[in-house]
């Protein structure tokens, strides 16, 4: 495994390697109390990091406001050659998604959960990586906890039910 300073620019991944890149966008519709506007502070700032995570393989969201910028991203991406899946959840406008390098990867299968993104990608060579785009049930206490390992729990038990290696 290796970390890369997120100030500096993101390398290309060599043959041998898989870099992954993720981001809880922190939806501007669950911004109640005023925070950074999304017009002039936030979207910009997401165009920026995005142009630095293009060098990436997969780069997962989470909270992506479909209405407000999941086009706008799709686009975004696609110039840098990714293809994405977003999670389907009904009528619900907040999701996540999983954009993957079209060069290295297809997706072999998708599944929707109700907090996870579950998503088969295989590599040339016939290998598959399972990516578990996850955005857990929020809170502190005993409750919440108990929650979030329910949550991961079933989204790994379902991974196991592909062959992912």
């Amino acid at each position: 495994m290796r970390f890369v300073d997120r100030q500096q620019g993101f390398p290309a991944s060599s043959p041998d390697e898989i870099s992954i890149f993720t981001w809880n966008l922190l939806a501007p519709s669950y911004d109640d109390d005023g925070g950074l506007d999304w017009e002039t502070v936030r979207l910009p700032a997401f165009r920026r990091w995005f142009e630095k995570a293009a060098a990436c393989d997969v780069i997962c969201v989470q909270e992506l406001d479909k209405a407000l910028f999941a086009e706008e991203l799709h686009n975004m991406l696609a110039v840098h050659g990714f293809e994405g899946v977003v999670q389907d959840r009904n009528t619900f406008p907040v999701v996540n998604a999983t954009y993957f390098k079209t060069s290295r990867f297809q997706t072999t299968w998708v599944e929707h959960r109700s907090r996870v993104l579950l998503c088969g990608l295989q590599l040339a060579d016939g290998r598959e990586l399972c990516v578990a785009n996850a955005h857990l049930e929020a809170g502190p206490g005993a409750k919440n906890e108990a929650q979030r390992l329910s949550q991961l729990s079933s989204a790994l038990k379902r991974m196991r039910t592909h062959a992912a290696w």
